[in-house]
């Protein structure tokens, strides 16, 4: 029919029950596998490996809400999409021998008791999933897999025809709607509401904009008060902010708050939204102004209640409704210390659990705890960027860490995975100890804690803590006698310092000691200033090719890139969200005294994508045409293979370091290969990496003192070869301080070792502590099943592919 009735009269929460109900579509049933049906299963994948496949494994113990959940979710996409969708239920007699040696093997050693897993298909076997869990993102994923091989019945044109049949039939009746005269509220959003239904990307996206148009009209003062109306608002919420359209999601935001004026998730999400493309540097300022003002109001509420609004348990509702501050180190006019020192705040008092006491002892304090004597100190090295080694994190930092002194040091590796991806980081460190863990079910912050001390750790580096929205939580509580955080996001992490100890940080890239220390809630401790802060290998091999990819680069020449025609190349290839409001106005002054120069800027993508976010870059655009910059002469570059981003540098008359927040990784691989990285630094850490390598290059021509300054070294260069000549020749010369030094290894265990100085003062010579009692593993963990054996071949591991992957 072409009308929709009473579409809001329905419109109740949308509960993951009500979300999954819907995928109920087919009467065909999933068949589960078993001991002896994997292996043939698997048999069968492996010899046409051309089709997906998404397997769960059901621990026995599933009895938590989010698992029964979970289990539901996936037998009913295993109804919509046989042959896709595939389940191991650990309770089942005939998976007990699969599911034993699944249970010490699966995702890096992790037990399924800890929640169902999920493995992918791939070309090689079995694989830990490693996109979306949240069922709406994961359905996305499978549907996509089921049209793509053309699994679905019909095949995969007759589904395109009906996605675009469905788009049509929704047109129509927007369009009839507006045929009857000016539609009011009610009408609009009952269509809106029947549109955002749909799982069709078209046909939601048509929704919203009409619900959109109905927010801007206040004539139903009931209708917009309604929670149904809330409901449909916070659907487009969701909608725009997952194409990062910040104003538009924030807008709609508003009025889901009308219609729920108590619900504590909204508020916290609308204090804690930061838009990755601000329209100006007022608009950046405004950003800030409202996060402060919304979280003040948090802060002020009495006794919140989110579990309860979200139906949620556990801490689950703290990753749907508290933004991460990763982006606020993006926002230089904001104070970092009060912004971060805000969240922690406003954490712990919307979800209190974060302070519930572990099940084992908190450890004291340094100079409260026992003294550790003639023995190793246990060191704790904690991240949550383990997961791929070329991550910027552990390589920024893994260089040091493989050579810190082990008669020294007893390293314990720490990986927070979130998302159960697993990781290969460890193979090849294998003398030392290492634990995984994972945010699978209800208490994954308790078990955590308990895990980690259990290791009973003198000292706790965590190497970052925005990039794990499980190790952040994690760190709201004291683990060891010592803890730290250090720069692998270069802001300050706002919680307090009963619970973290120190921020390690770089006395060359940082301002003063007594400015720089009022950046950080945790006491600030400094890396020397006369010598590299890391261990850093070369980015160009011993052959001359990348060293990340192994492909030879300097054959390349500008005639490989696609760039607008021009002279001299000003490029600057750090990721967009780098790219302030300020920096507009820098990149208009070389074009200003370069009538002739193109600048190319990395392509603005979608976060944790490839492709080009069309809002985001409008936004970019618009900023750069207001500031002043001739886009005609500016290119943008798809993100690039490591050979190609080389000798992109390398064709550079001058690299552009963005601002305020510059580069580190990237500068050190441009002046590899000789580029002229012109910098100017700011005031908080992560401005003033480039400009403490030239310190230490004992270059610091490039380094400009203010905006007008940097745009004059830039074109000064580029228009003059023998000046670039000369620079790049005392850059090549020079550029060999900054790797492979191993005075900043020594650093690191100089200061590790100060830090825990109240543990090992006043040790007598000979004396040796005791090691700590190691504490009970979990009740959990000591059940012994006897279950019937099984002699598995080596063939049959093989196999199972992901399930010895990690070679455990």
């Amino acid at each position: 029919p072409g009308r929709v009735d009473s579409v809001c009269a329905h419109m109740a929460p949308r509960t993951p029950l009500v979300m999954l109900a819907g995928l109920l579509l087919t009467a065909a049933n999933m068949i589960p596998l078993t001991d002896e049906s994997m292996l043939e299963f698997t048999r069968h994948m492996t010899e046409s490996s051309s089709k997906p496949a998404f397997l769960m494994y059901v621990p026995e113990d599933c009895e938590t809400e989010a698992c029964k959940m979970m289990n539901m979710f996936w037998k009913m996409a295993g109804t919509e999409m046989p042959g896709l969708v595939w389940l191991i239920d650990c309770k089942e007699t005939n998976t007990q021998e699969l599911c034993e040696v699944a249970r010490g093997q699966i995702a890096g050693g992790l037990t399924i008791e800890h929640g169902p897993q999920i493995m992918h298909w791939e070309e090689e076997g079995w694989k830990p999933y490693r996109g979306p869990r949240k069922p709406e993102g994961l359905l996305e994923v499978m549907r996509a897999a089921y049209l793509a091989y053309g699994l679905a019945q019909g095949g995969s044109e007759q589904a395109e025809a009906g996605v675009e049949a469905e788009t049509a039939s929704f047109v129509k009746l927007i369009k009839q709607l507006d045929a009857d005269g000016p539609p009011d509220v009610r009408e609009m959003a009952e269509l809106a509401a029947y549109g955002m239904a749909k799982e069709n990307a078209a046909t939601k996206e048509l929704a919203a904009t009409l619900a959109e148009r109905s927010f801007a009209m206040h004539d139903d003062l009931e209708m917009r008060r309604s929670s149904a109306y809330s409901q449909l608002a916070f659907g487009v919420f969701v909608l725009r902010w997952e194409v990062e359209d910040y104003p538009r999601g924030r807008a709609a935001l508003l009025v889901a708050l009308e219609g729920s004026p108590h619900n504590v998730c909204m508020r916290l999400q609308l204090a804690t939204l930061i838009n990755r493309f601000p329209d100006s540097e007022e608009e950046s300022d405004l950003v800030i102004a409202r996060y402060n003002d919304g979280m003040d109001e948090v802060l002020q509420m009495g006794e919140l209640d989110v579990a309860n609004v979200t139906n949620t348990s556990g801490l689950h509702a703290y990753n749907l409704c508290l933004f991460s501050t990763f982006y606020h180190s993006f926002y230089y006019n904001a104070d970092f210390r009060e912004c971060t020192s805000k969240h922690f705040r406003v954490a712990t008092k919307a979800f209190p659990l974060l302070l519930k006491p572990p099940s084992l002892p908190i450890p004291p304090a340094a100079a409260d705890a026992p003294r550790v004597c003639g023995r190793r100190l246990r060191l704790g090295i904690a991240s949550g960027c383990f997961g791929v080694a070329s991550h910027p994190v552990p390589s920024d930092f893994g260089g040091m860490l493989d050579r810190l002194p082990r008669d020294v040091w007893e390293v314990v590796y720490i990986f927070f995975d979130d998302l159960a991806e697993g990781t290969r980081y460890f193979d090849s460190r294998g003398s030392d100890e290492h634990h995984i863990f994972t945010r699978l079910e209800d208490g994954w912050v308790k078990r955590t804690r308990d895990g980690v001390l259990r290791l009973n750790l003198d000292v706790l580096l965590y190497l970052d803590l925005t990039m794990s929205e499980l190790g952040h939580q994690v760190a709201m509580m004291r683990l060891a006698p010592v803890t730290a955080v250090s720069h692998g996001h270069p802001v300050s992490s706002g919680i307090h310092r009963d619970a973290l100890d120190y921020y390690v940080s770089w006395a060359a890239a940082e301002l003063a000691p007594e400015q720089a220390e009022t950046h950080y809630t945790e006491q600030l401790a400094l890396l020397p200033a006369h010598t590299m802060h890391q261990y850093y290998e070369s980015r160009i091999a011993p052959n001359g090719a990348s060293a990340v990819d192994g492909q030879p680069f300097r054959q390349l020449t500008r005639a490989d890139f696609s760039a607008p025609a021009g002279p001299r190349w000003y490029v600057c290839m750090q990721k967009p969200f780098k790219f302030t409001p300020a920096f507009d106005r820098m990149l208009a002054a070389v074009h200003a005294r370069d009538p002739e120069g193109v600048i190319l800027l990395h392509e603005i993508q979608h976060k944790g994508k490839h492709g080009v976010s069309v809002h985001n870059k409008e936004i970019y655009i618009n900023r750069l045409r207001r500031a002043g910059v001739d886009l005609s002469r500016v290119g943008f570059v798809q993100q690039q293979p490591h050979h190609r981003l080389m000798a992109l540098y390398s064709l550079a008359d001058v690299v552009l370091d963005s601002y305020h927040a510059g580069g580190c990784t990237t500068t050190r691989e441009a002046l590899e290969v000789g580029a002229l990285v012109v910098t100017l630094p700011a005031k908080y850490l992560g401005s003033r990496w480039s400009a403490a390598y030239y310190t230490i290059m004992g270059v610091t021509d490039l380094v400009a003192s203010d905006v007008d300054n940097y745009a004059e070294i830039a074109t000064h260069m580029a228009l003059d070869p023998q000046v670039r000549d000369e620079m790049r020749g005392r850059i090549l010369d020079n550029v060999h301080k900054l790797f492979k030094q191993d005075a900043a290894v020594q650093a690191w265990s100089t200061l590790l070792q100060r830090l825990p100085a109240p543990l090992t003062d006043g040790c007598a010579e000979g004396e040796v502590s005791p090691l700590p009692a190691p504490h009970p593993a979990p009740e959990e963990d000591q059940k012994k099943k006897k279950k019937k054996k099984r002699n598995w071949t080596q063939r049959d591991r093989t196999l199972l592919g992901g399930l010895t992957w990690q070679g455990n």
